[in-house]
C-alpha cells in the first residue's frame, strides 16, 4: 500500500506542476490581450462574489468566536483553525487548485477586486475579529481564581494575546492577497456596470 500511495503522490504532484504551468501560460496569453479575451464582469456579478467572501468571513466570525469563548485552544490555532480558508491562499503559488471551496472563493475575488478585499480583511473583518477579544479576557477572568486563564495569563494579557494574533493571522493574508495580486493578471480590472 505504501508503495501505490508513493506512486499517486508523485502522479499528483506531477498533475499540479502540469496545471501550475498551464495556469501561467493562460494569464500570460490574457496578459497580452489586456483582458480583452475576457467577458466584462458586471457589477451585479461582482456584488455576488463579494456578498459570498461576507458570508464565509461571517462563517469563520462565529468559529472563531464559539472558540474564544472555550479554553479549548491558544489565539493563533483558534484563528488558524476557523480561518484555514484563507490561510490556503499562502500556498497558492504552488497549488493548482484549491481543494476547499471557500479558498476558490477568494481567488476569484482577487481576480475581480483585490483593493476591496484587502479592504474587507484590513478593515471590517479585522475589527470584528479585536471585537472578540473580550471574550478571551471573560474566559481568563472566569478561570483567573483556580485556574487562571488557560494560557496561564491574566485577562488583559489574554485580550492582548488575542489581539496580537488576529493582527499576525490579518497580515498573513493580507501579503497572500497582495502576493496573488501581484502575479500577472488574468482579468480586465474594469467592469460593467
Amino acid at each position: 500500500h505504501a508503495a501505490l500511495r508513493v506512486r499517486n503522490l508523485r502522479c499528483l504532484g506531477g498533475l499540479n506542476e502540469e496545471v501550475l504551468n498551464l495556469q501561467t501560460q493562460l494569464k500570460e496569453v490574457l496578459g497580452r490581450g489586456h483582458g480583452a479575451l475576457l467577458p466584462a464582469v458586471s457589477a451585479e456579478q461582482k456584488g455576488g462574489v463579494f456578498e459570498l467572501v461576507t458570508q464565509i468571513f461571517n462563517s469563520a466570525l462565529v468559529e472563531a468566536g464559539g472558540l474564544a469563548a472555550s479554553a479549548a485552544m491558544p489565539p493563533q490555532k483558534a484563528l488558524e483553525r476557523s480561518f484555514s480558508f484563507a490561510l490556503a491562499l499562502e500556498h497558492a503559488r504552488d497549488v493548482a487548485m484549491a481543494s476547499e471551496v471557500k479558498t476558490q472563493v477568494l481567488k476569484l475575488a482577487v481576480l475581480l477586486d483585490t483593493e476591496l478585499l484587502c479592504h474587507i480583511v484590513e478593515g471590517p473583518l479585522k475589527q470584528k475579529l479585536l471585537g472578540l477579544s473580550g471574550r478571551w479576557q471573560v474566559r481568563a477572568t472566569e478561570a483567573r481564581g483556580t485556574l487562571r486563564s488557560a494560557r496561564g495569563q491574566n485577562p488583559a494579557g489574554a485580550a492582548h494575546a488575542w489581539e496580537k494574533a488576529v493582527h499576525a493571522m490579518c497580515g498573513r493574508v493580507l501579503h497572500s492577497l497582495n502576493s496573488l495580486r501581484d502575479q500577472p493578471s488574468t482579468t480586465d480590472p474594469s467592469t460593467t456596470d
